[in-house]
């Protein structure tokens, strides 16, 4: 990828994920890359076929930090931990919009988001099967896809209850209580301590439902 098909790629990937799929234009992006409209319709066709670039480079890089992180964490809870702890980070910027756009433009996009989330929870479970943290019983591709299933939810504005919780702090509550709810005691008391310095997580309302 040249140099300058790339930058546009990494600005689309920024206002996909802050603001949605539907919310900005070619003559926006443009504008903001202080080049042409034509000059990004050299390189991509429509803006569909940007975002789709967008988003299989923003999956890419996601990835590839998810895989370097279960390769570092010494086992499965250190590395629910440090992922939790990655996608928090990236969660105070998502748009509400950001998946709610891919459903009703770009299916094919959030099929391939989704079969990575799927691909990452997937890994941990078995891992976390294999260590002992997690409960044997648990049917891996199944509750892998549910998990994304959730998360997914939270992005309905119909649905979820926007005043009450913001979107970042409801993503990390159920992402963690996910993980405690499929644990081994032995595991719910390893993770539990672990997470007991994470900020919105040692909280007296988690405390309660986890003490």
């Amino acid at each position: 990828m040249d140099s300058l098909k790339e930058k546009i790629v990494e600005k689309a990937v920024e206002w996909v994920w802050q603001r949605g799929a539907d919310h900005f234009t070619i003559g926006e992006l443009a504008k903001a890359l202080h080049v042409s409209k034509q000059t990004i319709y050299k390189h991509f066709a429509s803006k569909g076929e940007l975002v789709h670039q967008a988003l299989s480079y923003l999956l890419g890089r996601q990835q590839a930090q998810l895989d370097l992180i279960g390769s570092l964490a010494e086992n499965v809870l250190q590395e629910v931990v440090w992922t939790g702890d990655y996608f928090s980070e990236g969660w105070q910027t998502v748009s509400a919009s950001f998946i709610k756009d891919l459903q009703r433009r770009f299916p094919d996009s959030l099929r391939a988001y989704a079969h990575i989330a799927e691909i990452i929870v997937q890994r941990q479970l078995s891992r976390g099967i294999e260590e002992g943290y997690f409960r044997a019983d648990v049917p891996v591709s199944l509750f892998a896809s549910l998990a994304y299933g959730q998360y997914t939810y939270a992005f309905q504005a119909q649905g979820y209850p926007w005043t009450q919780v913001p979107l970042p702090a409801m993503l990390t509550h159920y992402y963690y209580h996910f993980y405690l709810g499929l644990c081994t005691p032995e595991g719910h008391q390893a993770l539990t301590a672990l997470l007991a310095d994470r900020a919105g997580v040692g909280d007296p309302d988690f405390q309660a439902s986890h003490g």
